[in-house]
């Protein structure tokens, strides 16, 4: 019930897809973050109905946490809502 378009996407296509995510969100997190940088973008999509969890991970061999703090920012790609099955962190 779930894509990730880095799992199914050749390098070509996750490098675009990362790029063209990272157009769209950069201006705005500078806005918002000193002294970051921005690592790697891709979206999820979850098929209408499911009810399987993606579990929240952090990638430690991305970024060494002992020197660095690390963010995910999750947004939504499409309009949501309790009744369609929004993000919820338990």
């Amino acid at each position: 019930g779930l894509f990730a378009s880095h799992n199914q996407s050749d390098f070509e296509t996750n490098t675009q897809i990362n790029k063209h995510i990272k157009a769209i969100l950069l201006p705005d997190l500078e806005e918002r973050f000193e002294e970051f940088e921005f690592v790697v973008s891709h979206f999820m999509v979850k098929a209408a109905g499911q009810t399987s969890n993606f579990e929240l991970h952090q990638d430690w061999n991305l970024v060494d946490e002992d020197q660095f703090e690390t963010l995910q920012v999750w947004l939504p790609l499409d309009f949501v809502s309790k009744e369609n099955g929004g993000l919820v962190i338990a």
